[in-house]
């Protein structure tokens, strides 16, 4: 069974994804430009993605869970985005170390959220299975998939982007 890990993924290849996909704002966007990209690692249809965690914010609190949107203790912890979420291998992700993190707030919101992600761990995996399957099977409502990355495309860009940087397949 697979174990709830915080992951950081490569910036390089993180823009790359943004460049194929509209959908996408890991990086680019206003304020995001130095951020890092921490995700928690889940296997869907027998591959890997990250899909992104948000800081806490007071919108997270009146928003509601959805299938692509999971609130992370009623949002008082942040969200996870599974819309948002990014196929990967070990050549394009680092787990976080959060031992190592100096930033005392930062490093309390990790410790917190993994608590919460390990515990809820079996809900986070069937809503995004069930996201993923109900993409790729085109079976969403039209506007959560609208609000989705293009999965199937972005898992082909990421064999792409190991054949061209790294001699890597999954």
């Amino acid at each position: 069974m697979l174990e709830i890990k915080l992951y950081n993924l490569d910036r390089s290849y993180a823009n790359h994804l943004e460049s194929v996909d509209n959908n996408l704002s890991i990086v680019s966007s206003e304020g995001k430009k130095n951020r890092p990209f921490v995700g928690v690692l889940i296997s869907v249809d027998n591959k890997f993605y990250i899909a992104p965690l948000t800081s806490p914010k007071e919108k997270h609190k009146k928003m509601k869970n959805n299938i692509d949107f999971i609130k992370i203790d009623s949002g008082n912890l942040g969200a996870i985005n599974l819309n948002s979420m990014v196929p990967v291998n070990d050549s394009v992700c680092t787990k976080i170390d959060i031992d190592s993190i100096d930033d005392t707030k930062y490093k309390t919101l990790l410790n917190n959220q993994i608590i919460w992600l390990r515990k809820n761990k079996n809900t986070i995996i069937n809503k995004a299975d069930s996201l993923y399957r109900k993409y790729k099977t085109n079976t969403l409502p039209s506007n959560i998939k609208s609000r989705c990355c293009n999965f199937l495309e972005l898992e082909k860009q990421l064999d792409n982007w190991n054949n061209r940087y790294n001699g890597y397949s999954r």
